[in-house]
């Protein structure tokens, strides 16, 4: 930031270009036919080659690129401030936060005149390099923590949490590709809004409860959870691949709206989950794939209801209506509690591929 950059740059200054010119090089003639030397013009082309391709370097990142004297500065909230608002210089360890900076909340810390859960970002144009989640009291541990207002956009070090509280993000946009890390056994809690902005997000040791989903690039969950539930009421505008790794899965609760998961692929892999909870009929138009990656264990779709059974309605059916491939055998599950209807799922496309969808009991049906 401008007002900690270091003032001994090594630029050369007004007086040291007067004296070198009067000391060390040839003025006029001298000086010219230097500059027509083929090695000299080899030289200063090579210059310009090369800042063109920084140029261009930058220009295709699309995210605001870091001066060469950037230092990362960390900004911690500390809630001094009488609001909650990010412009406010005393809720913060380092003044308001510019680009590039790397935002730490404490969700223990204590304010005076507003509630401790609460952050509004109400600054704008700004590119922040990480932001992190912690608790500097062990009793505050599992307090809430919602950040409003503004989108959050991160172009550097992701977003990492460490803490047990549940974290609320209104909207993050990613500047680069980008990570969200959080605690393991149990993993954290995070609950945002996300535009990829056609990069790709890698999740590990987090459940995601997901607002909404916008633009392109690739979602990916790695040990963790990916949940789509009724508090998503948002038409997802997604369009890249969601892709849920082994040991997590990814939750449908309800489904019935179509555009729930957006137009992108969806790829279950070997060793994970997808769970689906319905209420009534509903449709996944998505291409699915089901059972690649290095996993021995095959992939699971595992389906309930919560509605009762009666005598005018047998089952509650599922429609998959995209391309079905199949990387391996896949388990298959209509449901296994009394008293609820089980799930029947109807597949508009027979699946590619040798391998079979398996069901687990009689209560599931596929039809083809």
């Amino acid at each position: 930031m401008a007002e900690n950059q270091d003032k001994n740059t090594g630029f050369i200054t007004e007086d040291k270009v007067n004296t070198v010119s009067q000391g060390n090089f040839r003025k006029d003639s001298n000086f010219k036919n230097a500059l027509t030397k083929p090695y000299t013009i080899i030289a200063i082309a090579a210059g310009i080659v090369v800042v063109i391709i920084i140029l261009v370097m930058v220009a295709s990142n699309g995210t605001k690129a870091p001066t060469a004297n950037t230092s990362f500065i960390t900004d911690t909230w500390t809630a001094k401030g009488n609001n909650d608002n990010w412009s406010t210089a005393s809720n913060w360890s380092n003044g308001v936060p510019k680009d590039n900076y790397k935002l730490v909340f404490d969700t223990s810390a204590k304010p005076t005149s507003f509630s401790p859960s609460e952050s509004n970002d109400n600054l704008s144009n700004l590119s922040f390099y990480s932001v992190s989640f912690m608790s500097s009291s062990k009793t505050a541990e599992f307090t809430p923590f919602d950040i409003t207002g503004n989108p959050v956009n991160i172009a550097g070090g992701g977003i990492s949490i460490n803490t047990n509280s549940d974290i609320s993000i209104k909207k993050v946009i990613l500047d680069s590709n980008q990570k969200i890390v959080g605690r393991d056994n149990p993993p954290s809690v995070i609950n945002l809004g996300l535009d990829l902005n056609g990069y790709a997000l890698s999740t590990q040791n987090t459940v995601i409860e997901l607002q909404n989903l916008s633009s392109n690039g690739m979602l990916n969950v790695n040990a963790g959870e990916l949940e789509f539930t009724s508090t998503n009421k948002a038409n997802n505008s997604f369009s890249g691949q969601i892709v849920v790794g082994p040991l997590s899965q990814m939750l449908l609760s309800p489904i019935g709206l179509s555009h729930l998961l957006g137009t992108g692929s969806i790829d279950i892999q070997n060793g994970a989950q997808l769970l689906l909870r319905l209420s009534a009929e509903a449709t996944i138009p998505n291409n699915i794939t089901l059972g690649n990656g290095s996993s021995s264990i095959r992939p699971v779709i595992r389906g309930a209801t919560d509605v009762l059974t009666s005598s005018s309605n047998k089952t509650v059916t599922l429609t998959l209506s995209g391309t079905i491939t199949l990387d391996n055998d896949v388990f298959i599950n209509g449901g296994e509690d009394s008293g609820l209807i089980p799930i029947a799922y109807s597949l508009k496309h027979k699946p590619s591929g040798k391998h079979v969808l398996i069901p687990e009991n009689s209560n599931t049906k596929v039809i083809e």
